[in-house]
């Protein structure tokens, strides 16, 4: 086993063992909150990952809209995601409007988020304080970390950004000129495969219908004159590592 896997696994051992022990306040926010959920269809299918998201099975997929992160409010540019599943991927698409599509970061692990980018935060134990962190930016790029979160307590968090998915995939499309900010940009399409082998707390591998992890997606879309933090279940404020706010996802078969 490698070391960061037993780091993982043991990280997450401790974890679990300390919210059996006392109460999380974290745990009594999503009680307060009114979280989305999604419905996540199994295919008996590989897809293809090439962002062009035509597939047939990709219309089988629930539609979801991203707003605005702290206020609620639909964004100028409009973001939409599709997940889908089998016995080997989770499947996400994200379809996302925009006029200035730009990127300069191509290394991977690199800050994606101080730029234009999509994100998808997965809890597969539902803890509320472990789970991966996957981005990706139109150039391709990737950003792919385990982390570590305790913020409601003041124990701050731990991005593990040594952990790398060895199977991942993921593709991006532009309808566009890449860094030209013309403002004549149509739009950028996005496909990411994650192994589910990653997913280490995971419950069941994979998931049996019926299992429900925790999730949230969000894009970040800086414009010259405007920036946009987008999620699917909004967090308050601008800052996406707020694990009590992430939604249900729900495998279904």
């Amino acid at each position: 086993m490698s070391t960061i896997k037993t780091r993982i696994i043991l990280c997450a051992s401790l974890v679990a063992f300390i919210l059996c022990s006392e109460t999380i306040s974290a745990v009594k926010e999503t009680k307060k909150i009114e979280l989305p959920s999604y419905d996540c269809i199994w295919i008996d299918e590989q897809l293809k990952i090439d962002a062009l998201l035509d597939e047939p099975s990709w219309n089988k997929a629930q539609e979801v809209e991203l707003l605005i992160t702290d206020t609620e409010e639909k964004p100028d540019n409009p973001t939409k995601v599709k997940l889908l599943w089998n016995d080997a991927y989770l499947y996400i698409g994200y379809f996302c409007i925009d006029p200035e599509i730009w990127a300069t970061i191509s290394a991977r692990d690199g800050d994606l988020y101080t730029e234009e980018v999509v994100e998808a935060f997965i809890d597969a134990d539902g803890n509320l304080r472990t789970y991966l962190e996957l981005e990706v930016n139109p150039l391709n790029a990737l950003f792919d970390a385990f982390v570590l979160n305790a913020k409601d307590r003041d124990g701050g968090i731990c991005v593990m950004r040594d952990w790398n998915s060895e199977g991942i995939k993921h593709a991006v499309r532009i309808d566009g000129e890449l860094n030209s900010r013309k403002g004549t940009d149509k739009s950028w399409t996005c496909a990411i495969a994650v192994p589910l082998k990653d997913f280490y707390t995971a419950p069941n591998c994979p998931p049996k219908p019926g299992d429900v992890w925790r999730l949230n997606l969000y894009r970040i879309d800086h414009r010259k004159d405007k920036s946009e933090y987008s999620a699917w279940s909004t967090t308050g404020k601008i800052d996406f590592h707020l694990p009590q706010r992430f939604g249900h996802l729900k495998f279904v078969k």
